[in-house]
Formats: C-alpha cells, sequence, structure tokens
C-alpha cells in the first residue's frame, strides 16, 4: 500500500477570521479530485500569531516528527526565509497561503518553495491610481497603527504617485487595538479633522470592529456628504460590510475575486466547496482551492516523490482558477490579477456592489519593489488578520 501524502498545516489565531485555518483546508481538499484528497494525510501545527520562532518551531516538528511531504498554509513573507534551508535540506515543498499585506520578494528565495497571494497590496496599488484620475487634490489615508506595520497603504501611495499625484496625506491612529470606546474616541477627533480639511478622498485602512466602526462614523458625523470615502480590500468585503447597520451613502473599493461572478471556474468551485462542506466559500478557502488544484497537476510526482519534477512543472505552470489566470512561482512572470475598482451602495442593512472601472496591476519586474521594501521597515511578523 502507498504511503500517503503528508501535507502539514501551519494554522495561524485570528480574531478577525476565527475559522481562517479550516476554511482554507476545506479549500484545498476541495481543489483535490476526491480518489486524490482520499491519500493526503492532513497535520495542523498551531502557529499562534504566526511569529518567526513559532513558524520555526511548527516546521521543525512538522518535517521532523511528522515527517511531511509539503509544509502549507498561512506565514508572512518576511519568515519564510527562517524554514527555507530546512525545506530544502530534506528536499521537501513549501507551499504557502497570504492575504497580500506585503510585496513579495523580488530576488530568488527557492527551487522549492511556491506562494499563493490573494495580493491585496495589487488591490491597492490599482486603488491608489484610480484615485489620482478620479478625485481632484491631495488625499488622506487613515489607518491603525497595525495596518501601518503593512506594506499595502504603501503600495496605495505608489499607485497615487504613478498616476501623477505630488504628495498625500497620512494619518495613524495611536492606539493598537484598544478598546471600543477608546478606539472611537480617536475615531471622532479624526473625523472632525476631516470635515473640516475636506480632503479630495479619504483612504481608510482598518480591520475587525474598527472598519465597522470607522464606516458608520464617517456616515453619523456627515462626512459622507463632503469626502469620498475608499476601502482596503478587506474593508470591501462581504464580512465587514454584513456588519454595517443605518449607514446610506456610496462608497468605493476594489475586489479581486467576487463570489457572485459567474463563470465556469468560479461555478465549479462553489460547487466543490458546497458539496464537501455545506458552506459558501470565502478568500481563505479560495487560496486553498487554488493550493489543491496545483497540486491536483503534480500529484503523480508528488506519489513518487519526485520534488524536482514537481518544481519544475510548478514553476511553469498557469492555472484558469476563480479569480482568472494563476501561477505560483514568485519571478517576473508571476501573474498579476485582475481588480475591479468598485462603487459600493449602502442601504439601511444591505448593500450592492457595482464593478466601475478594470483597476492597474503592477508587474513583478517594477522597480516601484526595491523601494516599498525599504521604506517599509517593520517588525510586524504576523499574516494580516492574524490578531
Amino acid at each position: 500500500m502507498q504511503r500517503p501524502i503528508k501535507v502539514g498545516i501551519l494554522s495561524p489565531y485570528s480574531s478577525i477570521y476565527p475559522n481562517l485555518s479550516h476554511d482554507f483546508v476545506d479549500g484545498l481538499m476541495s481543489g483535490l479530485p476526491d480518489d486524490y484528497g482520499r491519500q493526503i494525510e492532513l497535520v495542523p501545527e498551531y502557529i499562534g500569531q504566526g511569529r518567526t520562532n513559532a513558524i520555526i518551531e511548527a516546521s521543525n516538528k512538522l518535517l521532523s516528527f511528522h515527517n511531511v511531504d509539503i509544509i502549507s498554509g498561512f506565514a508572512s513573507y518576511r519568515v519564510l526565509p527562517e524554514i527555507v534551508k530546512p525545506i530544502e535540506d530534506r528536499n521537501r515543498l513549501g507551499f504557502f497561503a497570504d492575504m497580500g499585506e506585503y510585496i513579495p520578494y523580488t530576488d530568488h528565495i527557492s527551487d522549492n518553495i511556491f506562494f499563493n497571494s490573494l495580493q491585496f497590496w495589487q488591490a491597492e496599488y490599482a486603488l491608489g491610481f484610480w484615485a489620482q484620475k478620479q478625485f481632484d487634490g491631495r488625499g488622506t489615508m487613515v489607518m491603525s497603527i497595525y495596518e501601518a506595520g503593512y506594506q499595502m497603504h504603501c503600495a496605495f501611495r505608489e499607485g497615487y504617485f504613478m498616476a501623477g499625484a505630488q504628495e498625500i496625506e497620512t494619518s495613524i491612529i495611536p492606539q493598537n487595538r484598544a478598546s471600543r470606546e477608546v478606539m472611537l474616541e480617536y475615531f471622532k477627533e479624526f473625523i472632525t479633522k476631516f470635515k473640516k480639511e475636506k480632503p479630495a478622498f479619504l483612504h481608510a485602512l482598518f480591520s475587525g470592529t474598527e472598519a465597522i466602526d470607522f464606516i458608520g462614523l464617517y456616515y453619523e458625523h456627515g462626512l459622507h456628504k463632503e469626502v469620498p470615502l475608499i476601502l482596503t480590500p478587506h474593508m470591501a468585503s462581504e464580512e465587514v460590510l454584513m456588519g454595517i447597520k443605518g449607514v446610506n451613502t456610496s462608497i468605493y473599493g476594489a475586489s479581486l475575486w467576487d463570489r457572485h461572478e459567474e463563470n465556469r471556474a468560479n461555478d465549479q468551485f462553489k460547487k466543490r466547496v458546497l458539496q464537501r462542506t455545506g458552506l459558501l466559500t470565502n478568500t481563505p478557502t479560495l487560496l486553498g482551492y487554488e493550493i489543491g488544484l496545483a497540486l491536483t497537476g503534480v500529484f503523480k510526482q508528488l506519489q513518487r516523490r519526485e520534488i524536482s519534477e514537481v518544481s519544475h512543472i510548478l514553476k511553469e505552470q498557469r492555472l484558469t482558477t476563480p479569480r482568472g489566470e494563476r501561477s505560483f512561482y514568485l519571478d517576473s512572470e508571476y501573474s498579476t490579477p485582475k481588480v475591479e475598482i468598485e462603487k459600493i451602495t449602502l442601504s439601511g442593512i444591505d448593500f450592492r456592489k457595482l464593478a466601475i472601472e478594470e483597476g492597474r496591476s503592477l508587474r513583478y519586474d517594477h522597480l516601484v519593489f526595491q523601494r516599498m521594501h525599504e521604506e517599509n521597515v517593520s517588525g510586524w511578523l504576523n499574516p494580516y488578520l492574524c490578531v
């Protein structure tokens, strides 16, 4: 009897997406044909908030004790270099997911390491480019300290400047995950400031309850009548928008994947996940599903433990997934995403999204990458939303 393919899953804690790792695994297994799925053994390892020591300890346990063939799950680009050598030394495969909170490295990492990113930063770049073309005058970004530790706001700024802007103001609320009451006091101060200064637009970067609070205060203080609001992809997600009540206005965001889009790949995705779990799809499920599709294409080689051949195939692989063409090896040919700029109409307890323009994405050999890496020095190591 052939030994099953062992897949170790790095499983972080997320108060914002409590089922993050479970949904990822559901997607991964839904992306594999049923007969392949029966030959997979999953080995989860908890990594807390995904910091360096937790990643190293979990990876060593998966490789040395559990003898896994693949390490997958959520991990930050900034931590992964610490586990490349053990993966290479044992000739195993790393296939990691992330939300796109950081831009990827531009230098070579490893022939054994592959990535599937939701590419939030690409949506941010597209939003910045669009904002400069759409609105006249200087804009303002407002964010929490948490969001300021990632590179999404850097990508928005670069897109804004690339479209011809000269300057943008940045405001950071100086409390990291404070109580709701304290956060609301800071929000009120900033809302008053923006109402007085009237920037050309506001770009807000918040997560969790802070995202819902900010949108509510933006409306309650009448700022919606004076300053357009642009949201991050997470703030414009269904999970956040469904929590907003009593707001009647239009705001803007960007989408990298639409659950409701009707195309063959998306329909098959929803069907497979529903059959397996009885649940609707979401972004962690999507990331896992796409990795499952990629592994399907190299499954015979994985069974024979031909990792060099697996690597060769994955480097050349281009898949049609629910969000378009995807590739998983970080080089200059890494597939850029389709970005839709959206107008979001909020009406009491409901919302509606309308795609108004195709956004501009950035190729992975652009010089702006080096600048963004140099300008954003942060101690944030946890994957985005893993707090």
